[in-house]
Protein backbone atom coordinates (compact mmCIF):
# COMPACT_ATOMS: atom_id res chain seq x y z
CA UNK A 1 0.00 0.00 0.00
CA UNK A 2 1.53 3.26 -0.61
CA UNK A 3 1.93 6.24 1.55
CA UNK A 4 -1.04 8.47 -0.50
CA UNK A 5 -3.20 5.20 -0.14
CA UNK A 6 -2.56 5.09 3.51
CA UNK A 7 -2.92 8.29 4.57
CA UNK A 8 -6.46 8.97 2.53
CA UNK A 9 -7.45 5.87 4.81
CA UNK A 10 -6.64 7.55 7.54
CA UNK A 11 -8.55 10.99 6.39
CA UNK A 12 -11.74 9.08 6.16
CA UNK A 13 -11.82 7.08 9.03
CA UNK A 14 -11.57 10.57 10.63
CA UNK A 15 -14.19 12.46 8.57
CA UNK A 16 -16.77 8.87 9.55
CA UNK A 17 -15.65 9.18 12.92
CA UNK A 18 -16.07 12.63 13.44
CA UNK A 19 -19.87 12.27 11.67
CA UNK A 20 -20.76 9.02 13.61
CA UNK A 21 -20.98 6.28 10.92
CA UNK A 22 -18.89 3.48 10.97
CA UNK A 23 -15.78 3.58 8.36
CA UNK A 24 -16.32 0.69 6.55
CA UNK A 25 -20.44 1.05 5.56
CA UNK A 26 -22.07 -1.09 8.04
CA UNK A 27 -19.61 -2.90 9.59
CA UNK A 28 -16.68 -2.08 12.26
CA UNK A 29 -13.42 -0.77 11.55
CA UNK A 30 -10.36 -3.76 12.48
CA UNK A 31 -7.03 -4.34 11.65
CA UNK A 32 -5.93 -7.85 11.55
CA UNK A 33 -2.32 -8.13 13.15
CA UNK A 34 -0.11 -10.50 14.34
CA UNK A 35 0.67 -8.94 18.49
CA UNK A 36 3.51 -10.44 20.45
CA UNK A 37 3.07 -9.78 24.08
CA UNK A 38 5.71 -10.28 27.05
CA UNK A 39 8.36 -10.61 24.68
CA UNK A 40 12.36 -10.46 25.58
CA UNK A 41 14.46 -8.92 23.67
CA UNK A 42 17.74 -10.03 22.92
CA UNK A 43 18.88 -6.96 20.91
CA UNK A 44 22.54 -7.01 18.85
CA UNK A 45 23.78 -3.89 17.08
CA UNK A 46 27.11 -2.71 15.16
CA UNK A 47 27.81 1.29 15.61
CA UNK A 48 28.89 1.82 12.01
CA UNK A 49 30.40 5.59 10.99
CA UNK A 50 28.58 7.21 8.36
CA UNK A 51 30.99 10.25 8.51
CA UNK A 52 34.44 10.38 9.13
CA UNK A 53 35.48 11.13 12.22
CA UNK A 54 36.30 14.94 13.66
CA UNK A 55 39.98 15.18 14.57
CA UNK A 56 40.56 11.64 13.96
CA UNK A 57 38.81 10.75 17.21
CA UNK A 58 37.64 7.33 18.15
CA UNK A 59 34.01 8.52 17.69
CA UNK A 60 32.30 5.34 17.04
CA UNK A 61 34.30 3.93 20.98
CA UNK A 62 32.50 7.14 22.03
CA UNK A 63 29.14 6.30 21.10
CA UNK A 64 29.46 2.77 22.20
CA UNK A 65 29.93 3.83 25.52
CA UNK A 66 27.54 6.14 25.60
CA UNK A 67 24.87 3.38 24.63
CA UNK A 68 25.88 0.92 27.09
CA UNK A 69 26.43 3.56 29.70
CA UNK A 70 22.70 4.61 29.03
CA UNK A 71 21.27 1.30 28.59
CA UNK A 72 22.57 0.64 32.20
CA UNK A 73 20.75 3.85 33.62
CA UNK A 74 17.70 2.94 31.51
CA UNK A 75 17.93 6.11 29.73
CA UNK A 76 16.34 5.96 26.50
CA UNK A 77 14.89 8.73 23.98
CA UNK A 78 12.01 5.96 23.69
CA UNK A 79 10.65 3.45 24.92
CA UNK A 80 12.16 0.52 22.48
CA UNK A 81 9.48 -1.38 21.00
CA UNK A 82 9.42 -3.42 17.94
CA UNK A 83 5.96 -2.74 16.06
CA UNK A 84 3.22 -1.08 17.76
CA UNK A 85 4.50 1.51 20.80
CA UNK A 86 1.23 -0.25 22.88
CA UNK A 87 3.41 -2.84 23.17
CA UNK A 88 6.60 -2.09 25.18
CA UNK A 89 8.50 -4.87 26.97
CA UNK A 90 8.95 -4.44 30.71
CA UNK A 91 12.26 -5.04 30.97
CA UNK A 92 14.96 -3.59 29.02
CA UNK A 93 18.39 -3.49 29.91
CA UNK A 94 22.19 -5.48 30.25
CA UNK A 95 21.02 -9.07 29.49
CA UNK A 96 19.96 -11.30 32.37
CA UNK A 97 21.66 -14.76 33.18
CA UNK A 98 18.09 -15.52 34.63
CA UNK A 99 16.59 -15.26 31.02
CA UNK A 100 16.25 -18.14 29.14
CA UNK A 101 14.72 -18.75 25.47
CA UNK A 102 11.26 -20.39 25.22
CA UNK A 103 11.78 -23.41 23.03
CA UNK A 104 8.55 -23.95 22.51
CA UNK A 105 7.71 -20.96 20.50
CA UNK A 106 7.07 -21.94 16.70
CA UNK A 107 5.31 -18.54 14.92
CA UNK A 108 5.14 -17.14 10.87
CA UNK A 109 4.59 -13.56 11.35
CA UNK A 110 3.03 -12.85 8.25
CA UNK A 111 4.52 -8.97 7.75
CA UNK A 112 7.08 -7.04 9.62
CA UNK A 113 8.62 -3.27 9.39
CA UNK A 114 12.28 -3.96 8.69
CA UNK A 115 13.34 -0.21 7.50
CA UNK A 116 12.28 3.01 8.25
CA UNK A 117 13.87 5.10 6.34
CA UNK A 118 16.15 4.79 2.57
CA UNK A 119 19.79 5.02 4.24
CA UNK A 120 21.16 4.94 7.51
CA UNK A 121 22.19 8.86 7.55
CA UNK A 122 19.86 11.79 6.51
CA UNK A 123 17.17 9.03 4.51
CA UNK A 124 14.11 9.93 2.80
CA UNK A 125 10.98 8.39 3.93
CA UNK A 126 10.65 4.85 2.00
CA UNK A 127 9.40 1.64 4.45
CA UNK A 128 10.49 -1.86 3.83
CA UNK A 129 8.43 -4.74 5.10
CA UNK A 130 9.57 -8.65 5.49
CA UNK A 131 7.07 -10.86 4.82
CA UNK A 132 6.74 -14.55 5.95
CA UNK A 133 9.58 -14.31 9.35
CA UNK A 134 10.20 -16.89 11.47
CA UNK A 135 10.13 -17.73 15.01
CA UNK A 136 12.27 -20.94 15.50
CA UNK A 137 12.32 -22.72 18.87
CA UNK A 138 11.99 -18.84 20.34
CA UNK A 139 14.27 -16.90 18.64
CA UNK A 140 13.72 -14.54 15.68
CA UNK A 141 16.51 -13.89 12.98
CA UNK A 142 15.73 -10.17 12.26
CA UNK A 143 18.56 -8.68 10.74
CA UNK A 144 19.89 -11.55 8.85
Amino acid sequence: MQADSISAVRNELRRSSKKGKPACRGASYQLFATVLVDVCYKVYGVVTECNPAPHRNNHLHALRELFERRLKQGRLYNTPCLGWSEFTPHYFGPLRSSTHVREDVDLIIPSMLFRVFDSDANGKYAPQFRQDLRIEKGVLRYAQ
